[in-house]
């Protein structure tokens, strides 16, 4: 069951100071004194910080530019694409031995 933020409709009688207002996430109607009240409950307040939060962290992702392909440190020629992390520099394994075998 939801906690509700403030006071019901089935209250308005008892509350004159209090207005009708709807939830910004849900829709549902609810009263509300005035001000920076904008939802019925704190699940609702969170539910709309979660999905303003997603919606922000998918338009990055697309702002991303693409990765470009990375050749591989020891120089046999392969290309890394994309690369799995930023400081990837070997195809596989045996490149990044074979490149610390002939450092010395």
């Amino acid at each position: 069951m939801t906690k509700p933020y403030r006071i019901e409709i089935d209250a308005a009688a008892d509350y004159p100071l209090y207005h009708r207002k709807r939830c910004s996430h849900c829709n549902r109607p609810f009263l509300g004194r005035g001000g920076s009240v904008w939802f019925c409950s704190t699940e609702c307040q969170q539910a709309a910080r979660a999905e303003r939060r997603r919606e922000k962290h998918q338009a990055e992702i697309k702002r991303r530019p693409a990765p470009k392909p990375v050749i591989c440190a020891c120089g046999c020629g392969h290309r890394i694409r994309p690369p799995q992390r930023s400081t990837r520099r070997y195809f596989e394994d045996a490149c990044r031995q074979r490149a610390y075998r002939n450092r010395a």
